[in-house]
């Protein structure tokens, strides 16, 4: 049921994925040329883009009926999760489960693409969670704005960081060691 509230942002982020591509492309095409640039690394920016582009998409686009609702902003941890039940078909506990898989995404990406420390991917995706939801309270989005999906982006964003330096880190092993 999820991803059937969403199946309409799939166009725009193929369409998006593809502008993203050239925009890549254009602003990376000397350092290519020039060698002092990797593939590697620019299709991880690419990559990095996309996924910002997705989060973009789905956490900024108006709900159905959202300029009807009533701004609502929710300041007292994890009350939106769990202090309003768990909402019709467990979704309140769905969204935020999704919220931590978007994050850890973006937290696996960006240990990858920029070998940051996992403290700095985690401030990094709390910042743009934080952005997120001041500008779905400023754009009066039909959203909810809730510290609880701040807590599920930096949790998830944890999480996918430490399995990408845990899969980096094994995967440096397994080269390092002679084959038996």
């Amino acid at each position: 049921m999820l991803f059937r509230s969403f199946a309409e942002l799939v166009p725009f982020l193929l369409v998006g994925s593809v502008f993203v591509a050239a925009v890549v492309l254009a602003v990376n095409y000397r350092a290519i040329r020039n060698a002092t640039r990797s593939w590697k690394s620019v299709a991880g920016t690419w990559l990095l883009s996309c996924w910002l582009l997705g989060v973009c998409l789905v956490t900024l686009m108006p709900r159905a009926g959202g300029a009807l609702q009533e701004r609502t902003i929710s300041l007292v941890p994890l009350v939106h999760t769990f202090g309003t039940g768990l909402g019709a078909g467990n979704s309140n506990l769905v969204e935020s489960l999704a919220n931590v898989a978007m994050f850890a995404v973006g937290g696996f990406i960006m240990k990858l693409v920029a070998g940051s420390a996992l403290s700095k991917v985690v401030v990094r995706c709390l910042v743009l969670a934080i952005c997120i939801e001041v500008l779905q309270f400023a754009l009066d989005l039909g959203r909810v704005s809730s510290l609880d999906d701040v807590i599920w982006a930096g949790l998830g964003s944890a999480i996918g960081a430490a399995t990408a330096g845990l899969l980096a880190s094994k995967m440096a092993a397994a080269v390092a060691s002679p084959a038996r």
